[in-house]
């Protein structure tokens, strides 16, 4: 079994501003392979600038592969329709620099939508081959700014809904995807601000089954009403206000951590767990893509914490915590 990608552009619901792109991976009978870069086509010369701008090593980036291949072929179509994760991503991160998530997800029996929130990404590649570069507006963010940063999460809530609007629609006319979705069971994935986003997109739209969020932006969540589904709150290592305001701003820290507590109690379930050794870009292929730490190491932190995340995702429960992967309670204590 193989893993292809297809990358589309969606109309917003919100008009006005930058457009919206995604990437749709799915199971292909084909065993695939391809260069890291070549998420990047067409404009992988572009990109490949912005990444060494950022810091990448050339030897390092151009050496990686992933399991995808970019061929629109039809899915294996004994086991269709598959599950939906819906995936988010931090701020400035693309939506493809999850391929240590988004692989094991496939293996599994789903269909990974990525999406690209454009406006907020540090560079993004468009289907005709445009780079839109969004660093200089990244760079200025004010992460102390909640008011900001809370209407930028309502903005990805519209653009979520986009999103499955329009899968809904390629289900049932495109050539490629027609059959693909299965919208009985939609599972959101965000990491940082995009773990607020579909927490937030869980309240007020139903066909959301349950959310994993990856050191979200807790701060900027709605901590008062009801969250209808269940959550899998997973942290980096410093998960607690006393570790995270060491790092953290402190206003960022107690905000964080005051309604980390809250969605304890406003969730129909809930568990807590923090990846031991991890930070807040572990989620994402940052570490990989620029060497942070001993390879061995990473490569077993990305295993243990999928393993969690698929778990959860079958059952919507943990039973126990692993080497690497602890149960913490509200405050974000590990629980011994």
């Amino acid at each position: 079994m193989g893993i292809t990608r297809y990358v589309r552009e969606v109309d917003r619901l919100e008009k006005g501003g930058l457009s919206l792109v995604i990437s749709i991976y799915y199971p292909i009978e084909k065993q695939t392979s391809s260069k890291y870069m070549d998420l990047y086509e067409p404009a992988k010369k572009a990109a490949l600038t912005k990444f060494l701008e950022m810091g990448v090593r050339e030897e390092l980036i151009k050496s990686l592969e992933t399991t995808v291949a970019n061929a629109n072929a039809k899915a294996i179509e004994k086991h269709l329709p598959l599950p939906i994760v819906l995936l988010s991503p931090g701020i400035g991160i693309d939506r493809d620099m999850y391929q240590s998530l988004i692989e094991p997800m496939i293996l599994a029996g789903n269909v990974v939508v990525t999406v690209g929130h454009v406006c907020d990404t540090y560079f993004t590649v468009m289907p005709d081959g445009e780079l839109i570069d969004q660093a200089k507006h990244i760079a200025e963010l004010d992460y102390t700014n909640f008011k900001a940063l809370t209407e930028l999460v309502h903005k990805r809530v519209k653009d979520l809904q986009s999103v499955l609007d329009q899968l809904k629609q390629w289900n049932e006319e495109d050539e490629v995807l027609n059959g693909l979705f299965s919208f009985d069971t939609i599972i959101g994935v965000g990491h940082s601000l995009g773990g607020a986003a579909l927490i937030e997109l869980a309240r007020v739209d139903k066909r959301i089954c349950s959310i994993i969020s990856l050191d979200g932006s807790l701060h900027v969540v709605n901590a008062t009403d009801p969250l209808p589904v269940a959550l899998l709150n997973m942290r980096q290592e410093e998960s607690s206000f006393e570790e995270m305001k060491v790092s953290l701003k402190e206003p960022i820290a107690r905000e964080l951590s005051k309604n980390q507590q809250r969605l304890f109690s406003l969730t129909e379930k809930s568990v807590y767990m923090k990846v031991k050794g991890a930070d807040h870009l572990t989620f994402s292929d940052v570490p990989t893509l620029f060497e942070l730490g001993q390879f061995s190491v990473r490569k077993a932190r990305y295993k243990a914490f999928n393993t969690t995340i698929l778990t959860f995702m079958q059952s919507n429960s943990l039973d126990g915590s692993s080497e690497l992967v602890k149960k913490i309670d509200c405050k974000g204590v590990e629980i011994k």
